[in-house]
């Protein structure tokens, strides 16, 4: 899969979870994003070494969005024949 491949594939993922309110859900599965105590400054915060784990895996990363895409569109059978 080429970068730009790659690339693409995340931006188009990326806007359906900002679309579909989910961003911040996935941002605190993987540990990159954490509310802070209410009322502090900031209100958000971002974990910098989570947040370069996920870059240094960004391709595998990619690889998942594409199997989930597969899965939501052609049902477990067409993934489990490729696998």
């Amino acid at each position: 899969m080429s970068r730009l491949v790659t690339a693409r594939r995340l931006i188009v993922h990326l806007v359906g979870l900002l679309r579909s309110g989910q961003l911040r859900f996935r941002l605190e599965t993987y540990g990159i994003y954490y509310p802070a105590i209410p009322y502090a400054e900031p209100w958000w915060k971002i974990r910098p070494r989570y947040l370069w784990l996920l870059l240094v895996h960004l391709r595998s990363y990619a690889r998942w969005v594409d199997e989930m895409e597969e899965l939501r569109s052609q049902g477990t059978r067409g993934w489990w024949s490729r696998h």
